[in-house]
C-alpha cells in the first residue's frame, strides 16, 4: 500500500532519520529500511509530477527549536506529530515562518511501513501509517479553538496593521483576523475621546493612484453598537465611503482621527478591517 499524498509524501532532497542514526534523502531509502521510528519500509514510490500541486515551507525552527534544522517543504495536507496531536501543515500557515509556495518541486516520493509509526524528517516529527492506518493514539486536530491555540504557540502573530494612539498614549489591542478590539479607559472630562489610527502608508500595486492608504476600515462597534460609516466622528485622514454590492468601507490615509462621544465608564471599541493593506505597496 502506498500512503496518500496528504499522509506520508515528501519532497525529492528531504532528509529522513534512520534508527541507526544516519539521515538519507528519501529519494535514497529502499524497502527493508528501518526508520528512527522502529518501522520497517516496505515500499517507496515516486509520485507522478502532477500528484501534488500545492505546498507549504516551514522555516527553520518555526516548530520548534531546530525543528526544522533547514527549511522543509511539505504539502499542505501533511499531519505534523505534536504529541499525540496532529495537525496539516497547511493549517499552520501564517505567512512569515510557514508560507505557502506559488508552486510545488515537481518531484515527490511515498512511503509504506510495516507498522503505524512516526518519522523524523529534518527534525519535525510527522505520522506514518502502518497497513490499518496511523497509530491509535494519534488524535487529528479538526478546525476549532484546539487548533488555533496550537497554530498560535508555534506561529508569531503578524505585525499589527494599525496602531491605536490616545493623545500621547499607544493603547494596547488585541488582533483576531481583521477584527482589532482595544479597552477605552473611562473619561477624564472632555466630551469626546479622540483617537488616531496609525498604519503604514502604502499604494495599491498597478495602479496610477498617487493617494496614500492606510487600512481599510469596514466597520466600527462600541459596546457592541455599530458606528455608522457616515458618522461625523470619521475626522481628517478618512476618505469617502466605497461601496461594492452589500460592502462598505472607509479607506485611512495612514494617520486618521476618529471621534466618540465620551463616557464615566470603560468601553470595548472594536474595528473590523480588511486585509487589502497587505497587497499594498510602500508609499
Amino acid at each position: 500500500m502506498i500512503p496518500t499524498v496528504g499522509a506520508t509524501a515528501l519532497p525529492a532532497g528531504t532528509s529522513v532519520a534512520l534508527a541507526s542514526g544516519e539521515w538519507r534523502p528519501i529519494e535514497d531509502l529502499a524497502p527493508g529500511a528501518i526508520l528512527d521510528g522502529k518501522a520497517v519500509l516496505t515500499a517507496v514510490a515516486e509520485l507522478s509530477a502532477d500528484a501534488v500541486t500545492d505546498a507549504v515551507i516551514v522555516a527553520a525552527g518555526a516548530i520548534a527549536p531546530e525543528a526544522p534544522s533547514i527549511p522543509l517543504v511539505l504539502s499542505p495536507l501533511q499531519w505534523i506529530a505534536f504529541g499525540d496531536r496532529l495537525a496539516p501543515a497547511g493549517a499552520l500557515a501564517n505567512g512569515t515562518t510557514i508560507q505557502r509556495l506559488p508552486a510545488a518541486p515537481p518531484q515527490w516520493y511515498a512511503l509504506a511501513a510495516d507498522r503505524a509509526a512516526t518519522l523524523t524528517a529534518e527534525g519535525v516529527s510527522l505520522p506514518l501509517p502502518g497497513p490499518r492506518g496511523f497509530a491509535a493514539h494519534f488524535r487529528p486536530l479538526a478546525a476549532g479553538p484546539e487548533l488555533a491555540a496550537l497554530r498560535a504557540s508555534l506561529c508569531p502573530p503578524p505585525p499589527l496593521p494599525v496602531r491605536l494612539m490616545l493623545g500621547g498614549q499607544e493603547l494596547p489591542v488585541v488582533l483576531a483576523a481583521d477584527r482589532l478590539e482595544v479597552s477605552l479607559p473611562a473619561a477624564d472630562g472632555a466630551p469626546v475621546t479622540v483617537l488616531r489610527l496609525v498604519s503604514p502608508p502604502g499604494r495599491p500595486r498597478g495602479t496610477l493612484d498617487l493617494r496614500r492608504f492606510g487600512v481599510a476600515v469596514r466597520g466600527v462597534e462600541i459596546d457592541g453598537k455599530a458606528l455608522a460609516l457616515d458618522d461625523p466622528g470619521f475626522g481628517d485622514g478618512f476618505y469617502a465611503i466605497e461601496r461594492r454590492d452589500n460592502a462598505a468601507w472607509r479607506w485611512t490615509s495612514g494617520d486618521a482621527t476618529l471621534e466618540l462621544p465620551s463616557s464615566g465608564s470603560p468601553r470595548v471599541l472594536v474595528l473590523h478591517l480588511t486585509s487589502w493593506h497587505t497587497h499594498l505597496e510602500p508609499a
